[in-house]
């Protein structure tokens, strides 16, 4: 992948990946701007996105519903990603991992 080259070398960088959005990031902006295409950027947590996207595409603030993915902290979107130091974000995550150990430890001293 382009944007993200070295991805497997670099999981752990937090510095990669900010250095990585920020030209990918500047790229699509000078992109946009060479060939005149309009572009928009919204705060999806605003309590306006739906109506700042509805203008930009033009149509009304009905027709736009932006779908919220992550109520209660259910994190999908990387399920796919496995990696032997991934830490699951809810379920199978330290919680589980301490009380599958501790019951592991109860058994074996049984």
């Amino acid at each position: 992948m382009e944007t993200f080259p070295d991805f497997d070398k670099h999981f752990e960088d937090d510095g990669y990946w900010r250095d990585c959005y920020s030209k990918h990031h500047d790229r699509v902006l000078s992109f946009a701007k060479m060939n005149h295409i309009p572009i928009i950027m919204v705060n999806l947590t605003a309590t306006d996105a739906e109506q700042t996207l509805a203008e930009f595409i033009g149509v009304t603030q009905e027709k736009v519903t932006i779908p919220h993915v992550n109520i209660g902290g259910k994190v999908t979107a990387w399920k796919w990603f496995s990696h032997p130091n991934k830490v699951e974000s809810t379920r199978n995550g330290k919680a589980d991992k301490d009380t599958a150990l501790f019951s592991m430890q109860v058994r074996s001293s049984a």
